[in-house]
């Protein structure tokens, strides 16, 4: 594993949030996370004539962050912020890379990071990209 992805793992642990959206900061203790659910169909999915559809639900309005990783902790892919409302939102995933070229087969991470008055929740799911 990168050392990169080693130092992320570990400030996770510790509670705090390190992305590329912003300065590290501490995680506010929450009575009910703002994520509430992250699933994704297809999954696995074959790239090459699928796309995969990541949904969420939100317990609150927050605004959201969602990456693409691949296991080595490497950003593979972007997607823009978005505030959302309270409820389930979605966005799509045509399995490329921020290049839009096609990424390896293979296992990826989807962050999910929702931020509100309330604090800060992550949820990571996994992905599988079949060719």
């Amino acid at each position: 594993m990168k050392m990169k992805a080693v130092v992320k793992m570990m400030m996770l642990t510790i509670g705090l949030l390190i992305t590329s959206w912003g300065a590290p900061r501490f995680m506010a203790q929450l009575t009910q996370p703002l994520v509430v659910s992250v699933t994704n169909y297809p999954n696995p999915f074959d790239s090459r004539c699928e796309r995969t559809t990541i949904l969420f639900s939100l317990a609150q309005e927050s605004q959201v962050h969602i990456a693409i990783y691949d296991l080595l902790g490497n950003l593979v892919r972007q997607f823009p912020s978005m505030q959302e409302s309270a409820g389930t939102s979605s966005v799509v995933w045509d399995g490329t890379n921020e290049s839009r070229q096609k990424v390896a087969k293979g296992g990826y991470l989807v962050l999910v990071v929702a931020n509100s008055e309330a604090g800060v929740t992550q949820v990571v799911r996994k992905v599988g990209v079949l060719h």
